[in-house]
């Protein structure tokens, strides 16, 4: 998503991606309370990969951008240098 997106472009995009993830999983345990509950296993692998997908994004997207904590460690760490540079 760019700066310009709006709310409701946002939105969409979000609608658009946790729908199938929402539909995968409430579809298989309405088949199990109404069918058989067989489909209860469907539900729990649809939710164990939605699960490890999420994971996964997370830990990526973690990696892409660093933290303010981490920032801001580092930029203590890195004024010494100029101390010593303006004391000599």
């Amino acid at each position: 998503m760019s700066d310009n997106d709006s709310r409701g472009d946002i939105m969409i995009a979000w609608v658009g991606w946790h729908v199938p993830e929402l539909a995968g999983v409430l579809a298989p345990t309405a088949l199990a309370a109404t069918v058989s509950p067989w489909f209860v296993i469907l539900a729990v692998l649809v939710a164990a990969g939605w699960t490890a997908h999420e994971i996964r994004v997370d830990r990526q997207q973690r990696g892409l951008r660093p933290t303010a904590e981490s920032q801001m460690s580092a930029e203590h760490i890195n004024p010494t240098d100029q101390t010593e540079e303006s004391a000599s």
